[in-house]
């Protein structure tokens, strides 16, 4: 593993958290409710978790704006409570699991919020910077030991001074490791690597161009897109943490990781694939920091047999998850 503390490019050289000396070995674990992370049965899945042989969780938070172009994100009715991820975050340092904190943002009618555009930008990130706030402060008090500062905010990214800003502030006030969640679309657009510990990445890439659970072509599909992310973690000395990786229990699901709306025929032999695929595109790499598995969610649909979301609990890639996870972790 890496060692974090040199820069990229004539950026000045700086002291930044060192990271855990294991691979992040993670699962996310999503509400969608303001509730989510104040129900008895988060000790159920907190501790499946762990049983699948994870050493991270990633707990989600989500803000909301009611148009691209609205200028001051905020919590809305079904964003979790911060205490409630507070108890969550001790249930999991309680069954050993690291705890990492994944602020979203979103519109009511599902627009993709890599498409905002705030009228006034300044206000944007004025309102974001003091909600990162509220989160560096649980995540402090919870022993968090990394948040992720920014998720697929694709035409926000090119205001690169004030990315740094936020993440100067969030370092005054949270001692753990920091990155932000690019999409797989748009990694060269980014300037501030050199301020994160990692260079995180939603890895929804297309492995295939049909529906296939062979998992020789899925690793020749990654194999683009590993050498590529190798060759920007030379350049900026950071090494690569997957901060989403997932794939649909569907029939055609490493053609289109990404889209969680389609109906397709249920297909636990691919998402399964997928994930093997996955473990051996990145075995051989020394610049990869780990994965956060998506999404420990979609609860009343596991283990059905029609089961088509993202979770794998209760599914063929459960085992794949937990061969890979207990195979790293005990090396």
């Amino acid at each position: 593993m890496m060692v974090l503390t040199a820069c990229s490019g004539e950026q000045q050289q700086q002291a930044l958290p060192q990271p855990s000396p294991q691979p992040v070995m993670g699962i996310s674990y999503p509400v969608w409710a303001a509730d989510g992370y104040d129900r008895p049965e988060n000790a159920v899945h907190v501790a499946q978790i762990a049983d699948i042989g994870a050493n991270w969780i990633s707990l989600t938070i989500t803000w909301y704006q009611d148009e691209l172009g609205s200028s001051c994100p905020a919590p809305g009715p079904q964003t979790v409570s911060l205490e409630g991820i507070e108890r969550v975050a001790a249930l999991a340092r309680s069954a050993g699991l690291e705890v990492a904190i994944k602020p979203m943002v979103d519109l009511p009618d599902d627009t993709y919020r890599g498409e905002i555009e705030p009228d006034d930008v300044e206000q944007w990130f004025d309102c974001y910077a003091t909600l990162m706030g509220e989160v560096a402060q649980v995540g402090d008090r919870s022993g968090a030991g990394m948040i992720i500062v920014g998720t697929e905010l694709i035409s926000l990214e090119r205001h690169e001074q004030n990315w740094r800003a936020l993440i100067a502030q969030l370092r005054d006030e949270f001692a753990g490791t920091l990155t932000y969640s690019a999409n797989y679309t748009d990694l060269d657009t980014i300037g501030f690597w050199d301020d994160l510990d990692f260079i995180g990445v939603s890895a929804y890439w297309p492995l295939a161009d049909r529906p296939t659970d062979d998992v020789d072509l899925l690793v020749a599909g990654w194999q683009p897109h590993v050498q590529a992310l190798e060759a920007m973690a030379r350049s900026w000395d950071r090494e690569i943490l997957l901060t989403e990786v997932g794939y649909r229990s569907v029939h055609g699901a490493v053609v289109a990781p990404w889209d969680w709306q389609s109906d397709l025929e249920a297909d636990q032999a691919e998402q399964a694939a997928a994930f093997e695929a996955t473990r051996a595109a990145w075995s051989g790499s020394q610049h990869f920091a780990g994965l956060l598995v998506w999404a420990w969610d979609d609860l009343s649909d596991a283990g059905d047999d029609q089961a088509t979301d993202y979770t794998p609990r209760a599914k063929v890639a459960e085992l794949v998850i937990y061969n890979w996870f207990s195979d790293t972790l005990s090396g």
